[in-house]
């Protein structure tokens, strides 16, 4: 079975890409949706209920002046070469949140990419190609275990404004709490009091 790959442009990423190696019978499409912060819109659809196979969505960005990475595992926020394990980040239900900045050497916002697929397993690659220097960014879904399904929808959303990355980065968590299912518990007032600790 060949190869499904399809492509739409964004001012902020370029050309944006998915690819599935095994589509079977599943129907994809690929929106790019213009704005002043762009969203590309991912669908599939099944004739019935089927395994949702594994696809990838990826583009390369010229890295220009990128120098740091932001995520919420974030230790050392220095840029990895692609092929480098630290550019590998898992994110789940239980475990971070499909978001991640990349900075300019000011500090400055250069593209903060954030998925609405924060429930299911999501494997997110960005880094760089040290012999083009560009910055590749893949997102790979369905890469877990996942019950039969006929329909599924995800959306990235690009922020490619030249802002200080904390506020993309606030205004992009702010939008992924907004989606359906994500409203953050209320924290009742006891748990902003200030507590000691050794360690």
């Amino acid at each position: 079975m060949s190869t499904l790959t399809l492509s739409t442009v964004t001012a902020a990423a370029g050309e944006v890409s998915l690819s599935c190696k095994a589509p079977g019978s599943w129907r994809f499409r690929l929106d790019a949706l213009p704005g002043d912060v762009e969203s590309v819109h991912i669908t599939l659809d099944s004739p019935e209920e089927a395994f949702p196979p594994p696809f990838e969505v990826y583009f390369t960005k010229p890295q220009g002046d990128i120098r740091h990475i932001w995520h919420p595992f974030s230790e050392h926020g220095f840029l990895p070469p692609s092929w480098h394990w630290q550019g590998r980040l898992r994110t789940s239900i239980a475990s971070g949140m499909p978001l991640h900045a990349l900075v300019g050497q000011d500090g400055g916002n250069r593209l903060t990419v954030a998925c609405s697929e924060a429930s299911r397993v999501l494997d997110t690659t960005p880094g760089l190609l040290e012999k083009s220097c560009d910055v590749l960014v893949r997102i790979g879904f369905f890469n877990a275990p996942e019950a039969p399904i006929r329909h599924y929808e995800a959306e990235l959303r690009l922020d490619a404004r030249r802002l200080p990355f904390p506020e993309t980065v606030r205004q992009a968590a702010d939008w992924l709490s907004s989606r359906p299912g994500y409203a953050p518990c209320a924290a009742p007032p006891a748990a902003f009091a200030p507590l000691y600790s050794t360690w």
